[in-house]
């Protein structure tokens, strides 16, 4: 099936926001929403802001490449989104280059109410 172009152009400006490191990104959710990636999550823009104050002192260059995006009819509000992350991790200098991620986002009123991402990071190099 097609994607609708507004769900595909919504989801592109998600990713590269998500590498910017200004608040435009939080705009982009619902007030009550909910955010997963691994064992971190947050149930609020408070909660959102927090975790990517933390995550900007812990990666340095980080790039969202997206490569695909999923959409059913039967659940015109939930899409997949598939694609490969670079960054530089600072806790022990690891340059990650093309590591895969697939998340799922649900939409309520144009803004995201759910957001659950899965990726395999590396564990830490001793440096």
């Amino acid at each position: 099936m097609t994607v609708p172009t507004n769900l595909e152009t919504f989801v592109r400006e998600f990713y590269r926001l998500s590498d910017v490191p200004d608040d435009q990104y939080l705009d982009l959710f619902h007030d009550d929403l909910e955010f997963h990636i691994g064992e971190r999550h947050a149930y609020s823009r408070a909660d959102l802001h927090e975790m990517r104050v933390l995550g900007a002192k812990a990666v340095a260059n980080r790039v969202h490449n997206f490569d695909n995006i999923y959409w059913n009819d039967k659940e015109p509000d939930v899409v997949l989104a598939t694609g490969t992350i670079d960054m530089d991790r600072l806790a022990d200098g690891m340059q990650i280059r093309g590591l895969p991620w697939m998340a799922k986002i649900e939409f309520r009123h144009g803004k995201i109410k759910k957001y659950t991402a899965y990726a395999t990071f590396p564990p830490l190099q001793a440096k």
